[in-house]
């Protein structure tokens, strides 16, 4: 796991997934070997596209973007559950 680690965060300590950050469970899933054990019906590259996305939308929200989240992005959101759900079904 210490090869989807932050590059610039190398002295954290990662035992199981957990500790990973929100960009290094991304990073987990572009590799075309972890994402076929998940076995999900979407395109991997599709699927990491729209996680990139909700990344920034949080990354936003955490660190108190001041003009809040765009009502574009809220859909964003909401879509990303709808395929969530639709994936789990």
């Amino acid at each position: 796991m210490s090869s989807v680690r932050d590059p610039s965060d190398v002295d954290r300590e990662i035992k199981d997934l957990s500790d990973l950050t929100f960009g290094e469970h991304i990073r987990l899933l572009e590799k075309p070997e972890r994402w076929g054990a998940l076995a999900l019906k979407i395109d991997r590259t599709t699927f990491v596209k729209h996680l990139n996305e909700v990344k920034d939308i949080r990354n936003d929200v955490m660190h108190f973007d001041p003009d809040g989240t765009a009502p574009s992005e809220l859909e964003k959101l909401r879509q990303f559950v709808r395929l969530l759900g639709a994936l789990s079904a």
